[in-house]
C-alpha cells in the first residue's frame, strides 16, 4: 500500500483522449490542472477523471490510479484501449475504473465495508450455498468456492455499496459467470442451481435491507422477518435467555404455529426435535406459492436448529432436508452468526473467518486492483465467436478468472472453455469434477466422485430414518443426570 504521508494525490479532469493517454503512460502531471482528491464537483459531460499518485522523492515515478468516467461511457473507453492503445488493455487489471456514483462514497482513497453486525451471518450464508452447490461436508468446502458464490457477492456488495440493489448484484454476478459463453453439460445444471439461488433470495435480501436500513424497498412479505432478526440481534446482544420470545414475537400474524416457539427456553431438547419436526411437516404441506408462510416456516426451522440440543447448535437436522429444503440449511447458517461478533473464531472447520476476512476487506485505490479484469471491460473483450473467447482478457490463469462486478466485488468463475476448468473453485452451472491432487491416480477414487453426484440424493434418503433414529436417542437425557438443562 502507498503511504499517504509521502504521496499526493492529484484528481484530473479532462475532454482529450490524448491528455488521458498522457497521465495513464506517467506524462504530463505537471503541465495539467488538477484538484486534491475526493473531488468536490460532478464530472462534467464527456469528461473523463484521473486519480494519480504523485511521490515527493523527486526520483520516485508518479503512477495513475484510477480512471473515473460516467457509467454510460466505461464501455467506450474500455474499447477504445482495447483498439487504439492495446499496451494498456485490459486497462481493469492495474487501474481501478470508477464512476461517480462510487466516488463520492469514499473516504479519501480508501472505502471500508459497513455492515450492521451481520459479518457473520453473511460469513455462514456464504458457506451455506457452497455447501448446497458443491454437496460436500463443511470441512471439504474450499475458500474459492465461497468467493465463487452469489451470496458472496451479494454480501460484499452490501458491505460496500449498501444502495446496491440485490437484483442489480445477482444480474452482475450471472453475467460475470456467461462471460465466455457455456457448454451444454453445464446448462444441465441449471434446474437444481435455479433452485438453490431461488431459496436464497429472502436471506438475501434480509441482510441487505439491515445494512443499508432501507426496509422501504422490501417486499412486503419479508418485513416480519427483518423485524425477527432485528430483535434476535438484540436478544443476543443483551444475553436475554428468553431470546425466543423476542424473536417469534414479529412472525405471528404471518404464521400463527410459530407460537410455539415462545415457550422455548423451557422445553428440553426432545420437545425441540419434535416440534422442528412439526414445523417441517407443516412447511411440506403449505402452498408452494405461499411464499410469505413458507419463509417464516423456513425460518422459524433454521432457527431452531440453531438451538436444538440445549442450546448449543445441531446443524445435521437440516443436513436432512437439503435437496427438498434448501432454505433451511441457509437459514440456519444465517441465524447462526446474527449478535455474533466473534468472526474469527473457528465456525465451520475455520472457514467462516476466512470468508468474514474477505467480506471485510478495505478497498484502497492507491493499492493495484486484485481482478483480471472488471465486468464493464469483460463485457467488452470477450468475444463469443472466436475459438478462444476470451483471448483479447490476457488472461494468464488455467482454470479461473477473477472479475470485479463493482469497485472491490470480486468473484471468481470458470473459463468455461479450458480444460483444465475446475468447478471446484465456482461451482457455478457445472457439475462436480475430481480434483486433483495426491490421489488423482487411484481411478476409484475419481470414479467415486463423478458419480457421487448422481448418488448422493438416494444415499440421504436411504439414511433418512437412521439419521433420526439417532439424533433422538442423542438428544435423550442422561438418566443420572436428569434433564439437559437449555442454556436459552
Amino acid at each position: 500500500m502507498v503511504n499517504s504521508a509521502q504521496h499526493q494525490y492529484r484528481y484530473y479532469t479532462t475532454t482529450r483522449d490524448k491528455e488521458v493517454d498522457d497521465l495513464l503512460r506517467g506524462d504530463a502531471f505537471d503541465d495539467l490542472p488538477y484538484v486534491s482528491y475526493p473531488p468536490r464537483n460532478s464530472l462534467g459531460p464527456r469528461k473523463t477523471g484521473v486519480l494519480v499518485t504523485v511521490p515527493e522523492a523527486p526520483s520516485a515515478q508518479a503512477r495513475p490510479l484510477a480512471l473515473v468516467c460516467r457509467e454510460e461511457l466505461c464501455q467506450r473507453l474500455c474499447a477504445r484501449y482495447a483498439i487504439a492503445r492495446p499496451d494498456f488493455s485490459p486497462l481493469t487489471t492495474w487501474c481501478h475504473l470508477l464512476t461517480p456514483s462510487f466516488v463520492k462514497h469514499f473516504d479519501g482513497v480508501t472505502r471500508r465495508p459497513r455492515f450492521h453486525g451481520t459479518e457473520a451471518a453473511w460469513s455462514g450464508l456464504v458457506v451455506a450455498e457452497a455447501h448446497l452447490l458443491s454437496g460436500r461436508p463443511i470441512e471439504r468446502v474450499p475458500l474459492s468456492a465461497c468467493l465463487a458464490s452469489a451470496s458472496f457477492a451479494i454480501g460484499r456488495t452490501s458491505g460496500l455499496w449498501p444502495r446496491t440493489s440485490v437484483d442489480r448484484t445477482l444480474a452482475q454476478f450471472q453475467a460475470a459467470n456467461r462471460v465466455g459463453g457455456r457448454s451444454d453439460a453445464q446448462a444441465g445444471q441449471r434446474a437444481s442451481l435455479s433452485a438453490i439461488r431461488s431459496a436464497l433470495v429472502p436471506m438475501w435480501k434480509c441482510l441487505s435491507s439491515i445494512d443499508n436500513g432501507n426496509h422501504r424497498a422490501l417486499p412486503v412479505d419479508l418485513l416480519p422477518l427483518v423485524r425477527a432478526l432485528d430483535a434476535l440481534h438484540d436478544a443476543r446482544v443483551r444475553a436475554d435467555g428468553q431470546e425466543a420470545d423476542r424473536f417469534v414475537e414479529p412472525l405471528l400474524d404471518l404464521c400463527p404455529q410459530a407460537r410455539e416457539l415462545a415457550g422455548l427456553h423451557a422445553m428440553v431438547p426432545e420437545s425441540r426435535l419434535a416440534l422442528f419436526d412439526a414445523l417441517v411437516h407443516d412447511l411440506r404441506a403449505t402452498d408452494p406459492d405461499d411464499h410469505s408462510r413458507r419463509n417464516v416456516l423456513a425460518l422459524a426451522c433454521g432457527y431452531l436448529a440453531t438451538v436444538a440440543a440445549g442450546g448449543a447448535s445441531s446443524l445435521a437436522l437440516v443436513a436432512e432436508y437439503t435437496s427438498e429444503f434448501p432454505e433451511l440449511t441457509g437459514w440456519a447458517f444465517l441465524v447462526g452468526g446474527i449478535g455474533e461478533r466473534t468472526t474469527w473464531a473457528s465456525g465451520f472447520d475455520g472457514l467462516g473467518r476466512l470468508v468474514a476476512r474477505e467480506l471485510m476487506r478495505p478497498l484502497r485505490l492507491d493499492d493495484p486492483p486484485t481482478c483480471d479484469i472488471a465486468l464493464d471491460e469483460a463485457v467488452v473483450l470477450a468475444d463469443n465467436e472466436l475459438e478462444e473467447p476470451l483471448v483479447h482478457l490476457r488472461i494468464k490463469h488455467a482454470r479461473v478468472l477473477t472479475v470485479a462486478l463493482f469497485p472491490g466485488v470480486n468473484v471468481t468463475v470458470p473459463i468455461p472453455h479450458s480444460e483444465q476448468a475446475s468447478p471446484a473453485v465456482a461451482p457455478e452451472d457445472q457439475p462436480e469434477l475430481p480434483i486433483a491432487g495426491p490421489n488423482a491416480a487411484d481411478s476409484m477414487a475419481v470414479l467415486a466422485d463423478m458419480l457421487w453426484p448422481h448418488l448422493r440424493n438416494r444415499v440421504i434418503d436411504a439414511t433418512t430414518s437412521l439419521r433420526t433414529t439417532r439424533r433422538r436417542a442423542a438428544t435423550r437425557p442422561d438418566k443420572a443426570s436428569g434433564a439437559a438443562k437449555p442454556k436459552r
